[in-house]
């Protein structure tokens, strides 16, 4: 067993270990936020144009979004479903990566954001 300044070296490592670990997932999950915006974009200008099926090209570049997110916050989406519903399912899960990446803070930031917007 370490002590004195051996034991807060080591300590020192370890939480800068765990520092890095924390960047680099909250830079994956940056980059799925990123991926998504991207396919909403396309999507929603589908969704203006009342486009019945998703051309090939966005249909590749949803399946590499799929990629990027985290297995277990990755949709269930099909690419025939309409495509408000593939909005919907990805908007979603954006929602989702954007809680998982500000931590605590976004449930109390959603509700003061709710509190400023006029009441219906």
């Amino acid at each position: 067993m370490r002590f004195g300044i051996e034991a807060a070296v080591d300590e020192m490592a370890r939480l800068r270990k765990l520092e890095l670990e924390r960047g680099r997932s909250r830079e994956r999950v940056s980059r799925a936020i990123k991926a998504i915006d991207a396919a909403l974009d396309g999507l929603e200008r589908l969704n203006l144009e009342k486009c019945p099926e998703l051309p090939e090209g966005l249909e590749r570049q949803i399946t590499l979004v799929l990629g990027c997110i985290p297995p277990e916050m990755r949709p269930a989406i099909w690419s025939r479903e309409p495509v408000q519903i593939l909005m919907d399912d990805l908007f979603r899960t954006q929602d989702r990566l954007l809680a998982l990446r500000s931590g605590p803070e976004w449930d109390e930031l959603r509700e003061s954001e709710a509190e400023l917007l006029p009441s219906a």
